[in-house]
């Protein structure tokens, strides 16, 4: 990619992996498909469901950005995608059963962590080049970051009894947004 990242379609065809370098180290995770990016709540209410509550995650992300850049940025979730989507799953959080109905390589998938949903916002256009759904989904491709007229798109990370991370149209990182309200979900599988 233009950052340094490595990506490119699975075998299966039905997802996108990404590889690079995350503040832990290598890191790979595979993100489903323009076809499989819905709108949905967090939560069906405000309401805190156990994980940490970050609320050094912000600062803006932009299009090509190198995981030194993204490395920069504040915060960090030591929460797994598959952890925190556990406990999203138990609090019956519409995005989360939603990112458990899509599998990649016969896995279910898991709402992405602050983390992960920086890198993929950084990779949105190189992602959907590789995307064979895209011209049949344009409305939820990752470029238009549009999901059905949500212009943010929820991380599975956690900022406070009311509000859940996502990242904006903009690239700008924010957590007070209501568990309730309608944004994008982009399942991903981690490796």
């Amino acid at each position: 990619t233009s950052g340094g990242q490595k990506i490119y379609k699975l075998a299966s065809n039905d997802g996108i992996m990404i590889e690079h370098t995350g503040k832990k180290g290598k890191e790979k995770f595979a993100v489903a498909l323009a076809c499989n990016h819905p709108n949905k709540a967090w939560l069906t209410s405000n309401t805190d469901i156990g994980l940490t509550n970050y609320t050094d995650l912000s600062g803006r992300v932009t299009a090509g950005m190198t995981d030194a850049q993204l490395n920069a940025l504040g915060g960090y979730d030591a929460g797994t995608a598959k952890a925190n989507t556990n406990a999203l799953v138990s609090a019956s959080s519409p995005a989360a059963q939603f990112c458990r109905s899509v599998k990649i390589g016969g896995v279910a998938c898991d709402l992405p962590n602050m983390n992960q949903l920086r890198v993929i916002f950084a990779l949105k256009d190189e992602i959907d080049a590789l995307d064979h759904t895209v011209a049949a989904n344009p409305n939820t491709a990752l470029g238009s970051w549009n999901f059905g007229g949500a212009s943010f798109a929820w991380a599975s990370t956690e900022g406070s009894a009311g509000g859940a991370w996502y990242v904006y149209s903009s690239g700008t990182c924010n957590y007070h947004r209501n568990k309730t309200d309608q944004a994008g979900v982009i399942p991903v599988r981690e490796m």
